[in-house]
C-alpha cells in the first residue's frame, strides 16, 4: 500500500485514530483518570474547531509534501458536518488528520508526534492554577 495514492478521507480516517491516541496518553500522563474526566478533557481537543486551531500553529513548518497532503484531505468531499461545527474548521480538521493519518502509515509516526506536541495543548489546571 501506498499511503500517497490514498484519498484524503482514508488518510483522515486513520488520522483521527492517530490524535484520539496521542491525547489518550497525553491526559493519562498528565495524571488524568476515570473515564468520565478522560473524555471530557478529550472532548475539548479532539472537535473541529480545536483540531483547526491546533492545525494553525504547525501550519508554518510543514514540508512541501505535508502541505499537499493537507490540501488533499482538506478539499475532500464533505457531507456530514457535525452539528457544533463551522465548515471552515471541520475541513481543516480533516486535512489535518489527513495529514497525521500520511505520516502515520508512511511509517513517520516520530514526525507526526513532533507536530502534535506543538500543536496541541492539554485544557488541564495544574495544581497552581486552581
Amino acid at each position: 500500500m501506498n499511503p500517497g495514492l490514498l484519498d484524503g478521507i482514508t488518510l483522515a480516517y486513520i488520522g483521527d485514530s492517530v490524535m484520539e491516541l496521542y491525547i489518550r496518553k497525553k491526559l493519562v500522563n498528565a495524571g488524568v483518570s476515570g473515564s468520565r474526566d478522560l473524555n471530557a478533557h478529550a472532548q475539548k481537543i479532539v472537535n473541529a474547531a480545536a483540531q483547526a486551531a491546533a492545525f494553525h500553529k504547525i501550519k508554518d513548518i510543514l514540508t512541501e509534501e505535508e502541505n499537499e497532503i493537507f490540501k488533499r484531505g482538506r478539499n475532500c468531499g464533505h457531507i456530514n458536518l457535525p452539528k457544533h461545527a463551522k465548515m471552515v474548521d471541520y475541513r481543516i480538521a480533516t486535512g489535518f488528520e489527513a495529514l497525521l493519518g500520511f505520516l502515520c502509515l508512511s511509517d513517520r509516526e516520530s514526525r507526526a508526534i513532533e507536530l502534535l506536541d506543538i500543536a496541541v495543548t492539554l485544557p488541564i489546571e495544574t495544581e497552581e492554577e486552581k
